[in-house]
């Protein structure tokens, strides 16, 4: 094992919320807990986040698009985007990319 332990590496999680017929809310963190790293976990979130639009909405931003809205959220016909930051302490923070359905 390295100096550093497992707990403290970068790591993206995904969680899919809905009903038996279909997916209402998907949502991918970037959990960043050693910053010295953080460029290669932003890339590839960056890259699984255009992939989840794609995918659920066939629609594609560039990875700078993406980026650039880091805060805040944006309405796509019957869906919400939504890319939140929070910040921890020492230079660790969370980046929340979501999907969600509104409501009709």
């Amino acid at each position: 094992m390295n100096s550093k332990s497992e707990l403290q590496l970068n790591n993206i999680t995904y969680c899919v919320e809905g009903n038996s017929i279909a997916a209402t809310k998907l949502q991918l963190r970037l959990n960043i807990y050693y910053p010295k790293e953080k460029d290669a976990a932003h890339f590839y979130f960056v890259s699984v986040k255009n992939y989840l639009l794609e995918k659920a909405l066939d629609y594609s931003l560039s990875p700078e698009a993406i980026e650039q809205r880091r805060e805040g959220g944006q309405a796509i016909d019957d869906k919400e985007i939504i890319v939140k930051k929070k910040e921890w302490n020492n230079g660790l923070y969370g980046l929340k990319f979501e999907i969600s359905h509104l409501a009709t």
